[in-house]
């Protein structure tokens, strides 16, 4: 599901899908996380549905990665059902390292099965 542009996630997708440097990224989504959300995206959230699928299936757990490994450099995510889920870069001459926040069968198209 696509979100509308003109929301707060939408614009939140919008950035991830350009190339931004991974201090951008953490503001980009503390900025989302503190701002107030309509009751039905964080009950969307929690239940990872709808436009807010992406962001608690892909996004996060990506964020917590490079948290985890203080990675630096840049970083664009694809938010489409095609992998990778992002590409990181620590310079911007560097070749893009492929992310991806889940093991995907490619047998079936559930990507339930966590690596």
């Amino acid at each position: 599901m696509v979100p509308n542009p003109d929301t707060t996630i939408g614009r939140l997708y919008a950035r991830l899908t350009d190339r931004i440097s991974l201090a951008e990224f953490e503001q980009a989504l503390a900025d989302y996380f503190s701002e107030p959300r309509p009751a039905a995206e964080l009950a969307d959230y929690r239940a990872k549905r709808g436009a807010v699928k992406k962001l608690r299936d892909e996004v996060v757990p990506v964020l917590h990665h490079v948290k985890f490994v203080k990675a630096k450099g840049d970083i664009r995510f694809e938010l489409g059902s095609d992998v990778p889920d992002c590409w990181l870069r620590d310079n911007p001459n560097a070749a893009p390292q492929v992310l991806r926040s889940r093991w995907r069968n490619p047998a079936s198209n559930s990507g339930s099965a966590r690596r």
